[in-house]
């Protein structure tokens, strides 16, 4: 059995809401969509790196300061990963 290339399916998630050069624009649907708010493309995203937050080793897909607030979105793991 072969084993899932989770760089592979991270990067597409990381290009969606971070890297692409329409994430700002997915990256802030996203938010409108959840905070009721109507944020244009003129509003100042900040993209933030945290590493290590939670676990060891371990740190988030993508983080922006938006609205003077950080927003983490973090991929739910397909397999258990024991720390």
């Amino acid at each position: 059995m072969s084993t899932a290339n989770r760089k592979y399916k991270d990067s597409v998630f990381v290009d969606l809401f971070s890297e692409d050069e329409k994430a700002k624009g997915n990256f802030l649907s996203l938010y409108n969509a959840l905070h009721g708010t109507n944020l244009q493309l003129s509003c100042p995203v900040e993209n933030i790196k945290l590493d290590n937050v939670m676990y060891m080793n371990i740190g988030n897909d993508v983080s922006c300061l938006v609205d003077n607030k950080i927003i983490v979105l973090a991929e739910h793991p397909r397999s258990r990963m024991y720390i």
